[in-house]
């Protein structure tokens, strides 16, 4: 079948345009993709640069807090010795201190083993003593608020009246007699972990 001049021209008109049709997409396809590329990774930036200048911004209240919380040296809440008799000694330093100064009589003082516990060394001392109930009580509760931490445990308050004819005083406080446990804590270093052995390696003395 023949074409007339007219279709054969407008044929190739149709076919001119497809061709340049097929052209601009070829094209614009991927010149589109690369600037939905360019976008996504312009957006990305500008919001990471907007997180960085929000950081940037907190800066220095949080360099002031961490400055607050250095400044409250949390190792003064603690014993300072971490040998078991020295700190022993500076538990025993704290209570004597409160004794001579209520005048109370102790009669004894004895350190308990201690206990270790990740970083912690818990150190313990007995303490019996005689006084007014009063003077006690101000000695006790000045181990649970004086620094460092000192806790109390195993209380135990009875009569200080010895023997059977023992008639109180009006106007004056008889004495008790108390037992009780100091403790503290010390920070020492953890041990370090063992090393597994493998089978057929001698272990080293």
């Amino acid at each position: 079948m023949s074409l007339t001049p007219f279709q054969a021209r407008a044929l190739a008109v149709v076919l001119l345009l497809l061709l340049i049709a097929v052209m601009v997409l070829a094209i614009a396809v991927p010149v589109r993709k690369l600037h939905e590329h360019y976008d996504s990774f312009t957006e990305d930036r500008l919001d990471k640069a907007a997180r960085y200048l929000r950081v940037a911004a907190s800066l220095p209240q949080a360099q002031a807090q961490l400055a607050e919380i250095r400044a409250l040296d949390s190792k003064r809440h603690y014993l300072s010795n971490s040998s078991p008799a020295l700190a022993a000694a500076e538990i025993q330093n704290g209570v004597q201190g409160w004794v001579e100064s209520l005048a109370l009589k102790l009669e004894s003082t004895a350190i308990a083993p201690h206990t270790d516990k990740s970083f912690a060394r818990k150190v313990t001392v007995n303490f019996k003593m005689r006084g007014k109930l009063s003077d006690i009580q101000k000695l006790l509760y000045a181990q649970s608020v004086e620094l460092p931490y000192r806790y109390l445990d195993n209380l135990s308050i009875s009569s200080g009246a010895v023997g059977a004819t023992f008639t109180p005083m009006p106007g004056v406080e008889p004495e008790v007699l108390a037992s009780f446990d100091v403790y503290g804590y010390a920070f020492i270093n953890p041990p370090a972990p063992s090393k597994a052995v493998r089978p057929g390696q001698a272990r080293l003395p």
